[in-house]
């Protein structure tokens, strides 16, 4: 996917974390192979598994983990 192409389908929320930092717009998007998936960028360590969707998103930093 391209980057406009997930804005489209996912578009940006606005982060929850207390203590959070900013992460660029480009940079939040990894691509995975896995279905599970661990995300922890500077919060609590999550686990998220992608489901039908293709994506996760992450509740602290609002990292968009897309299934290739």
């Amino acid at each position: 996917y391209s980057s406009e192409e997930v804005r489209k389908i996912m578009p940006l929320r606005k982060s929850n974390a207390e203590n959070s930092y900013v992460i660029p717009e480009e940079e939040r998007i990894t691509i995975v192979h896995n279905r599970k998936i661990k995300c922890d960028n500077d919060h609590p360590v999550v686990y998220y598994t992608i489901e039908e969707n293709g994506f996760a998103v992450c509740g602290y930093c609002d990292m968009k983990y897309i299934l290739k």
